[in-house]
């Protein structure tokens, strides 16, 4: 494993009070050691702002099925929908359960009322 992957973890961990393996950093790390850089890493995921919270995110589709993982990182959450229906939507459904988990929380826009 690179050298620059292990300091690049311990950084991003040292701010952060832990208890327990967190299963997710594992997951980044790995990709970060497979991909070799950050830039290599972050190209599969999408992050973005959503009702002015941070989201962090990756669609994917293979004949027949269809995926969209969000996490939340600012408030603990993470939306995973799967679907083998080729006529769904799992991002906008994802995004709707998103938009129900931070209602009313700090930080988090109002949904607009055209989207109700």
């Amino acid at each position: 494993m690179a050298p620059c992957a292990t300091i690049l973890y311990c950084l991003t961990m040292a701010d952060k009070k832990r208890t327990a393996l967190d299963w997710e950093d594992v997951r980044y790390f790995v990709a970060l050691a497979r991909y070799g850089t950050l830039s290599a890493t972050a190209r599969g995921l999408r992050v973005k702002m959503h009702r002015g919270v941070r989201t962090i995110g990756h669609d994917g589709l293979w004949p027949g099925y269809k995926t969209s993982f969000v996490r939340i990182p600012d408030h603990d959450a993470a939306v995973i929908c799967i679907s083998n229906d080729a006529t769904s939507d799992p991002h906008d459904l994802a995004f709707q359960v998103v938009d129900a988990l931070i209602e009313g929380k700090p930080g988090a826009h109002a949904l607009p009322v055209a989207w109700r």
